[in-house]
Formats: structure tokens, C-alpha cells, sequence
């Protein structure tokens, strides 16, 4: 089976993260992962399974069980080449997200 290339966007949401001089807060983030996979389904599932599995992320989540946090496949665009890309992907790019004021 021929494996295709990959760049699947990935967006984290509700991601409960501090530091030791800081009250954690909830944070989003987007990151692209470059994957080798048969089809675009497969690449998701794989990009998904990369950044749960990030050592440095999972390090700095403080999430309760009660309210995890949530990862979503936003874009797969199938490549030519990893040519010119930074594997295994682009790192994450994070934001505060706004509390709810209902």
C-alpha cells in the first residue's frame, strides 16, 4: 500500500495550563502535524494520536478528570513532499480562551 503525505491541522481546546508562578488557565491551541498515512482518514487519527502523545504537552495539563480537555482534526491537505516542512510538525501556537459569561 502507498502512503501518501499529509499536513492535518490540529486545534486544542478547554487545555487547563500553568506554570509554578501562575494559577493555571484554560487555553486553545492550533498545531500542524505532517503524517504518512494510506488516506486523509487515517492521517487524522494519526495526527490526533501525535499530539496526545506529546510528552511536553501532557506535562503541562492540569485538567481535572471531569473536564478534559478536547482535540479536533480542523484540516487534512494532502502534500507532495515533507519538503521545506518541520517534522514531526510546526509546534503549538497557544491562546487564552474567554471564560463564559452567561
Amino acid at each position: 500500500m502507498t502512503m501518501k503525505k499529509f499536513a492535518v491541522s490540529v486545534v486544542g481546546k478547554n487545555f487547563l495550563i500553568g506554570n509554578e508562578a501562575s494559577i493555571p488557565e484554560k487555553h486553545g491551541f492550533w498545531t500542524t502535524v505532517f503524517i504518512e498515512a494510506a488516506d486523509s482518514n487515517a492521517a487524522g487519527k494519526l495526527a490526533l494520536q501525535t499530539v496526545e502523545s506529546d510528552r511536553n504537552l501532557q506535562a503541562s495539563v492540569a485538567n481535572p478528570e471531569f473536564d478534559p480537555p478536547v482535540l479536533s482534526v480542523d484540516e487534512v491537505a494532502e502534500l507532495d513532499s515533507f519538503e521545506g516542512c518541520r517534522l514531526p510538525g510546526t509546534g503549538f501556537l497557544f491562546y487564552p480562551e474567554e471564560e463564559s459569561r452567561e
